[in-house]
């Protein structure tokens, strides 16, 4: 609130007058809250994620991020009502995964489709 009040309003000890007036004003406090669950919440889930993918993937698993990242980015944020993505860049993902339905599967190995495939199936359960 600070920042935003600063681009058009100053006057000394302002950032003080405006921290004690968003700690006295009861719905300021409510939305941090909120924002502070929402963070909270995104945290964890990272972390879950996080965890299988090393657990899965043991020595090699920060060459698997890439999976984390997608599975997250795609995963239904219910705060929001849409993925990730498509909050981010108004459209839906075009995964590789889906590439092998196209005829384009020789240009990669059959086994690293396969396998990313199965490990999108293990971080989405």
């Amino acid at each position: 609130m600070y920042k935003d009040l600063k681009l058009n309003f100053w006057w000394h000890g302002m950032k003080r007058d405006v921290a004690h007036s968003v700690a006295k004003c009861l719905v300021c406090q409510q939305v941090k809250a909120e924002h502070q669950r929402i963070a909270e919440r995104t945290i964890q889930i990272l972390d879950d994620m996080l965890r299988a993918c090393m657990r899965d993937f043991h020595k090699s698993w920060e060459d698997h991020l890439y999976l984390v990242e997608f599975a997250y980015n795609n995963s239904l944020q219910e705060s929001i009502g849409m993925t990730t993505f498509a909050a981010l860049y108004g459209r839906k993902c075009c995964s590789s995964l889906s590439w092998d339905d196209v005829g384009e599967r020789e240009i990669f190995k059959p086994e690293l489709i396969d396998k990313s495939v199965d490990v999108v199936r293990i971080i989405w359960e």
